[in-house]
């Protein structure tokens, strides 16, 4: 029965061999049933495409087996349960992952606005610095100006007073000598 089920597997393997070389391969028995030896140059020949056509067919069979063990995965509760866990594993990782790219953002904001206020206050320093630099130099400004006023209107009660001695000198010395011009009539009168 087994060599029975082994010819029926070779069968199978030929014809699949068959479909991958897409020719039909020499016989391997005679009518009479007899085994057919190949010419030895069709042989080797044939050698590289079979090995070839035998390594496709192969991975293709390894291809098939991996998918039905995966679907016998599939359906298996325990492996659903582990695909479950991952799926939540890789959802956690993922909204940390946005967590952390939030935080960065949200502290590179935090950096601009204080930057923005640190320029800020310091342009308000400058401000007011030059504010009070004016100021000062305004009040002393200021100062210099009343101190002229004072000093130009010192000179001038100082030309004032100077103006009255001097008009007074006048007066005196014209006084003078109106009473010397009266004696003199007197006297010449005398």
């Amino acid at each position: 029965m087994m060599a029975h089920i082994n010819e029926h597997l070779g069968f199978q393997y030929r014809v699949e061999i068959e479909k991958q070389l897409g020719m039909s391969l020499p016989a391997q028995q005679d009518e009479s049933g007899d085994d057919v030896h190949m010419d030895p140059e069709v042989e080797a020949r044939l050698a590289p495409l079979l090995a070839q056509a035998s390594q496709r067919l192969l991975q293709q069979n390894m291809a098939q087996a991996a998918q039905q063990q995966a679907q016998q995965q599939a359906q298996d509760p325990l492996v659903q349960m582990q695909q479950q866990e991952l799926q939540i594993k890789a959802a956690e990782q993922q909204r940390k992952a946005q967590k952390d790219q939030t935080d960065a953002q949200l502290k590179m904001e935090q950096i601009k606005v204080e930057r923005a206020r640190i320029a800020a206050q310091t342009a308000m320093e400058a401000a007011k610095s030059q504010s009070q630099k004016e100021s000062a130099e305004t009040v002393e400004k200021m100062k210099m100006g009343i101190d002229m006023v004072k000093h130009i209107s010192e000179k001038g009660k100082a030309h004032e007073l100077q103006n009255k001695q001097l008009l007074t000198n006048v007066a005196l010395h014209k006084d003078k000598q109106m009473n010397e011009a009266m004696k003199e009539p007197t006297q010449k009168g005398e």
